[in-house]
């Protein structure tokens, strides 16, 4: 488990990553305590966050099509007719296509009139 955390204006970041090894800490500091989550609730109270987490100065470069309200270009797919937001879009054949026309094989859906 990871989380960065980033000053928009600068760039500038910190990343934090859970320590796999705090488990195995638990257990070793609790081993009277049956339960897992008893052994990591209990150490996790206690053990400095050095223990727990690795934390690391980090850069993130972020698009402006990721903060909300961000107004971009909006294309339709010529082959299905469906709008097409943020660049979202493959050009095949000098065709700007939506990507699930672009690349059938990668949709998520199917069509329910089509067999399994």
């Amino acid at each position: 488990m990871a989380a960065t955390f980033v000053d928009v204006a600068s760039g500038s970041a910190v990343r934090i990553v859970a320590r796999e090894d705090s488990r195995e800490l638990a257990r070793k500091l609790y081993p009277h305590v049956e339960s897992k989550s008893s052994q990591q609730m209990l150490a996790y109270r206690e053990l400095p966050d050095t223990q727990l987490f690795d934390e690391q100065q980090v850069r993130v470069e972020t698009d402006p099509a990721e903060f909300p309200g961000y107004k971009s270009d909006r294309i339709l797919c010529p082959r299905c007719g469906e709008g097409v937001n943020f660049g979202r879009f493959v050009e095949v054949d000098g065709e700007r296509l939506c990507l699930s026309c672009a690349r059938p094989e990668l949709r998520y859906w199917r069509p329910a009139n089509l067999e399994p």
